[in-house]
């Protein structure tokens, strides 16, 4: 590939300037042939820069000149303008000083003026001081108070210098006065404040409302403002607390709410007194002093609060009350546990506990209620009263703050640190008492909540013509209703919190739990043996769904009285609105996620109907609707079935019979729920039927109506169906309709447009080979798309052989299409090496550390096109970047560019594998956490710094070869991360292959190949058992992603290899603990399982094992012995005379037969097999290194051929005649597809036979 590089210009100066530190260094100290280069190419750039320079300014230079003689044109004018500029300047200067010279005189006439007008000033207010103290005195005598107050006043606002002064004294002191003036007015208020206090004081007593306003204005004339302030208060507190007590006295008691009317009542009163009087304080004291009064009021409010409130207590008996209830809560908790559940309708015994209750007239319900119900307007009523004394004495305070003295005045002898920013009480006395009182809210409100849902579960009927639902869930939610609204009506966002949690709490214990007991019992409570046992049955079903529809509608209650409550929230007045609105919100939010709970119980109870009762009688229906029909049809049976419709007549019937009671009983949203999982299983059932029956045409296109008839009907009988429940079956109606495979272009991979097929590779060749119709081989040559449904990645298609192939190796699928091998790759990547004339190491590290990654990986196929040994380094980038997360790739486009590139880096090290084999990849796998095949230090040689960045040591994430290997296999997606680690996954594979295939001569080589050493072993250096790693590799097998089977198989294949050499391990154990996880696996399971092992021997090993677990009571005595043998190649008689003589242990099991039959098969297929080897080795040829050490047949010996010839047809007859009689047993239509299974298992055997001749 050619470099270039760009012709620096002007523009890019500045960025190369941060390249000259290189050139600043000593040339003569440089002596690394990489740095004296590219200092070369930082001079050449440099050169070009100054260059570059100098031809803009020899560019400019006709300019420059241009601009030089205009210059020069306007000298003799700038001459002119100069001499007229001094000028100017020597008549400015003269000017100046004349002004100096004036301003100076000006000046001393300003302040000889000032000087007169202070003297004349501090003349008139000593005359003032002398007018104000000699009237003073005069209108004390005469009891002219206001005027007097007035002087003081006058007086006061003299300057305290003037008053202090020596003038003053002189000459205001007389013989009537002979004191010093300060003196002489701090006497005068001290008398007129004595004077106006006892004056008040007399007006108060008097309830002279004129004297009392006339007083209360004197006090801030004579600088008494606190004073004044404190007496007016006392003095509406007095009437607060004299109304306060008349109301004690005269109210009725027995009233529900005269505690909290009485409370109301004086937060009125102290309401209207400030509105009263703050007029009155703001004229007289200004503005902001009415806050000493709010301050007062508060302390009173707190004291008559306290005292209606105790009186409450008192009067409700509510400390007694508390004591029963919490003793009847401790009862109740404990005889929950015991709590008798009774079917709908049928009422439970009372208690002894309830007797107690119900005759102690102190916890009587209603009276608790209206309990209640007072304290939560008692909590109301405070908080909006303290709200209105905060907002009030906020508006004070605003005030005050702009004039600190103002403010000093009126927080006078009050302690700062209990008062906040308003200047109110941080902790009232109020909110105190209130909040204690709340703690017994809360203890009522919990008992009474218990004994009402009790009581409504107690009473719980079911009537279907009234409600879908019993009884109990309306009243509970009513229950509830009343609840909530009463705990938010009080504002106290801690209540609601309490009450929150209280409530969800006895709903699980009281409500939802009685409900779980009573699905789990529903259908043992009643009677299934007796003469009306079907009627029980269906009493039971219909009790079952009225608890689903009572939780149905109690999580749609939950939701809805959530979003109810909401505007008493938001409406209301609380202390802090802000905070206290959203917190409350946010607990409502708490109790509305309860609904939850009740979803999940529903969802479990769906699901266990659907998998007790609908499900088991899903098959029976098709069974019954399939009776007498197939799709195998002639023209007329094709016209006669599409009159009958036997199949969707039969279907509607029987599905009719299924639901009508759940139709009838079930809210809608359960019905839905409900249909919704009964058409999974449904769908479910109808795709395993469909894979079992065979098609033609004619056929085809009836499932194809019978489908649509089918879905048409369903989708009647809810509002909405998810049609997507079918999309599998719909596919599967149009692949079974081509006219040949071939049409298969016309809807798959590109052309597929925006249809999503659902079907796997390995399904859509299953349809297709269902058609009878088609050439057997056909659909093999079919080119299929690879399609993972959970992944955003581009689709590939690829031919159906290369994806059934047992290893497929799919490389540079589109970067290589035309490259058919490993060599034209590499005379391909020469020519491109010679364009490359930078250092090709350097290059791939800048290329892949700025993200260039295809460039940095075409420089390494270059490299070994060259036949260049590539270093360890750039083998873990490449895995490393197929590792690397892929989060941030979020758009489509990127998500396959980095597919693409990392098919790449695959690609290229299966080459590098191909070249230079299994050991230069050693390194790589001593990059797991807990694996050394090399030593420590060689490893830290083998690292270059300058891949520091790039290597990200993904590997080391993992503790071995294992875990990354469980890692994948465990994965439950396919996005992009689990496709590129399956891409590392398939080249580890392929080196543990090349390398123990290499090796695999000797066994000491095989000890030291890197497949032995991934192993642990123990203290013998033997491995003994192989447990791990086959529950990891067998643990969800088959796995359902085609490429991970054949690599599982791969793996196996390898583990049985090593298993041969009797330093390893021993063949006879592995084959034991294989066989365990064979016994788990399903019929077609273990077909799978063992067209994977590519070793005969082993497989018949295996099968010796299963078929000493069968009926030997057939087989003849003399080759009995055969049960416990071990397998010797070729040998007939064990096949002849015990093998096709054992029979399935219960035969009445179906799969049982065609377990067995299978087994029988395969091993015969084995034992005819020519190919059939022993992998034990001759231990008295150990010393020789002959690879024909292996003993291997190929061919039978004449007795065994004459046996061969003489015995089969009757042995196979015999068998076939034996395995028939057990099949005669089941003839339903389930039973057709596994009998079709074992009759073609059995024709394999005979077709093997007639192969071997």
């Amino acid at each position: 590939m050619a470099l270039t590089v760009a012709k620096p210009t002007a523009e890019t100066a500045d960025k190369d300037i941060k390249q000259v530190p290189l050139l600043s260094r000593n040339f003569e100290s440089l002596t690394n042939i990489d740095e004296i280069r590219e200092c070369l190419r930082l001079l050449d750039e440099e050169e070009t820069r100054i260059d570059v320079s100098l031809d803009d300014m020899l560019a400019k230079e006709a300019s420059l000149e241009q601009s030089l003689n205009t210059l020069n044109a306007l000298s003799p004018q700038l001459d002119t303008l100069r001499s007229k500029s001094a000028q100017v300047i020597d008549t400015v200067d003269k000017t100046s000083k004349l002004a100096e010279v004036i301003s100076d005189k000006v000046r001393q006439l300003d302040q000889e003026q000032s000087r007169a007008r202070e003297a004349i000033k501090y003349v008139e207010d000593v005359q003032e001081l002398k007018y104000c103290v000699a009237s003073l005195q005069n209108a004390i005598q005469r009891k002219e108070f206001d005027e007097a107050a007035a002087l003081l006043q006058r007086a006061s606002k003299i300057d305290k210098s003037i008053l202090n002064g020596s003038l003053a004294e002189f000459t205001v002191s007389t013989s009537e006065n002979p004191d010093h003036p300060a003196k002489t007015l701090a006497d005068a208020k001290t008398n007129l404040f004595a004077i106006f206090s006892s004056k008040f004081d007399d007006a108060v007593a008097q309830r002279n409302q004129t004297d009392i306003t006339r007083y209360f204005k004197l006090f801030p004339l004579i600088n008494c403002q606190t004073e004044g302030l404190d007496k007016y208060s006392r003095f509406v507190c007095n009437i607060i607390k004299a109304r306060c007590a008349e109301e004690m006295k005269t109210g009725l008691i027995a009233a529900p709410t005269y505690f909290a009317d009485a409370l109301t009542r004086l937060f009125e009163n102290i309401a209207v007194l400030i509105d009263q009087h703050q007029p009155l304080v703001e004229q007289h004291y200004g503005k902001g002093k009415m806050l000493r009064v709010i301050q007062r009021l508060q302390e009173e409010s707190d004291v008559q609060s306290v005292i209606i409130l105790d009186r409450f207590l008192k009067a409700r008996r509510l400390e007694s009350k508390l004591v029963e209830i919490q003793v009847l809560l401790i009862t109740m908790v404990r005889n929950s546990s015991v709590h008798p559940i009774n079917r709908p309708g049928t009422p439970n015994a009372h208690s002894p506990q309830d007797e107690t209750e119900s005759t102690n007239p102190l916890i009587e319900p209603r009276q608790l209620d209206a309990n209640l119900y007072e304290l939560s307007l008692l909590s109301q009523r405070s908080v909006l009263f303290t709200s209105f004394m905060n907002e009030r004495a906020s508006d004070e305070m605003d005030i005050l703050t702009s004039d600190e003295n103002e403010k000093q005045l009126v927080m006078k002898g009050k302690d700062s640190k209990f008062y906040g920013t308003n200047g109110l009480l941080l902790s009232s006395g109020l909110t105190k008492r209130v909040r204690e009182l709340m703690s017994s809210y809360l203890v009522i409100d919990e008992y009474l909540l218990k004994k009402s849902i009790d009581k409504a579960m107690k009473l719980d009927e079911y009537d279907p013509s009234a409600s879908e639902t019993s009884t109990c869930v309306d009243d509970v939610f009513f229950i509830i209703k009343t609840v909530m609204k009463r705990c938010i009506s009080t504002y106290e966002p801690e209540v609601v919190s309490a009450t929150v949690r209280t409530t969800t709490k006895i709903l699980e214990i009281g409500y939802l739990n009685l409900f779980q007991q009573k699905m789990s019992t529903v259908f043992t409570a009643y009677d299934a043996t007796g003469r009306n046992a079907e009627r029980a049955i269906e009493t039971a079903k219909v009790n079952y769904m009225v608890v689903l529809n009572n939780l149905d509608v109690s999580a749609d209650y939950t939701h809805r009285l959530a979003k109810e409550v909401e505007p008493n929230i938001t409406n209301g007045i609380w202390l802090d609105e802000e905070n206290d609105v959203q917190r409350t919100i946010d607990y409502v939010k708490n109790f509305e996620e309860f609904a939850g709970k009740f979803k999940q119980l529903l969802q479990s109870g769906i699901e266990q109907l659907i998998n007790q009762i609908l499900k088991p009688r899903i098959r029976p229906l098709f069974q019954e609707a399939y009776k007498e029909v197939k799709y195998v049809l002639e023209e007329e049976e094709y016209n006669e079935a599409d009159i009958e419709e036997r199949f969707v007549k039969r279907f509607k019937r029987g599905f009719e019979n299924l639901i009508s009671i759940y139709r009838r009983t079930l809210t809608d949203n359960n019905f839905s729920a409900l249909m919704g999982l009964l058409l999974e299983a449904l769908t479910a059932q109808w795709e395993r039927i469909v894979f079992q029956t065979r098609f033609n045409q004619y056929g085809a296109l009836r499932f194809d109506k019978d489908l649509r008839s089918v879905v048409h009907y369903l989708s009647t009988l809810t509002e909405w169906l998810s049609r997507d429940r079918f999309t599998r079956l719909n596919q599967m109606a149009t692949l079974l309709n081509f006219e040949e495979p071939s049409e298969i272009y016309d809807f798959w991979g590109q052309k597929a447009g925006p249809v999503s097929w659902r079907l796997t590779v390995t399904e859509v060749k299953k349809i297709l080979a269902l058609r009878l119709d088609f050439d057997a081989d056909e659909p093999e040559g079919v080119f299929y798309t690879i399609d993972y449904p959970d992944s955003s990645i581009e689709k590939e298609e690829i031919p159906a052989k290369q994806i059934l192939a047992s290893q497929p190796l799919l490389v540079e699928i589109y970067q290589y299409k035309n490259d058919v091998t490993t060599e034209t790759r590499m005379d391909n990547r020469v020519k491109k090496a010679e364009k490359c004339a930078r250092r090709p190491q350097q290059m791939i590290i800048d290329y892949l550390e700025v993200g260039h990654h295809n460039d940095g990986m075409q420089l390494i196929e270059n490299s070994i096109a060259s036949l260049k040994k590539p270093p360890f380094n750039i083998l873990i980038t490449l895995i490393n970047f197929i590792l690397r997360p892929k989060n941030y790739l979020k758009t489509k486009p990127k998500l396959t560019a980095h597919w693409l590139e990392c098919k790449r880096a695959h690609a290229i090290l299966l080459d590098i594998l191909n070249m230079y084999g299994p050991d230069i990849f050693l390194p790589v796998f001593n990059e797991f956490r807990s694996f050394e095949i090399i030593p420590t230090k060689e490893k830290k040689d083998l690292r270059d710094e300058s891949y520091e960045l790039l290597d990200t040591k993904r590997l080391a994430e993992y503790r071995d070869f294992w875990a990354f290997l469980d890692r994948i296999l465990s994965a439950t997606t396919k996005d992009l991360e689990t496709k590129c680690r399956r891409l590392v996954l398939d080249f580890f594979v392929n080196v543990l292959q090349v390398d123990l295939k290499a090796r695999v001569h000797s066994e000491s080589e095989v000890m030291r190949s890197i497949f032995m050493r991934t192993f642990k072993r123990d203290a013998l250096n033997k491995l003994s058992k192989f447990d791990y790693y086959l529950k990891l590799l067998l643990r969800d097998f088959p796995n359902s992603d085609e490429e991970l089977f054949h690599l599982t198989g791969d793996i196996l294949n390898m583990i049985i290899t090593i298993s041969s050499f009797d330093k390893v391990s021993n063949m006879d154990d592995l084959v034991s603990q294989i066989y365990i996880h064979f016994q788990e696996m399903t019929t077609d399971a273990c077909q799978q399982f063992m067209q994977l092992i590519k070793y005969p021997s082993f497989i018949i090993a295996l099968c010796d094992n299963a078929l000493a677990d069968t009926d030997v009571s057939h087989v003849p005595k003399e080759y009995t012995h055969f049960r416990k043998s071990k397998h010797k190649p070729l040998t007939l008689q064990k096949l002849f005379f015990y093998v096709f003589k054992t029979l399935p242990f219960e035969p009445e099991n179906l799969e049982n037969i065609y377990r067995h039959v299978a087994i029988v098969s395969k091993y015969c297929m084995c034992v005819l097999s020519t190919t059939t080897i022993s992998h034990k080795r001759d231990t008295s040829r150990a010393n020789t290194n002959e690879l024909n050490a292996t003993r291997t047949n190929t061919a039978f010996s004449d007795e065994q051929l004459e046996l061969l010839i003489t015995e089969k047809d009757l042995v196979i007859s015999n068998w076939e005649a034996t395995i028939e009689k057990l099949l005669q047993k089941h003839k339903s239509v389930a039973d057709l597809p596994l009998l079709e299974k074992i009759r073609w298992s059995m024709k394999i055997v005979g077709v093997t036979l007639l192969e071997y001749f």
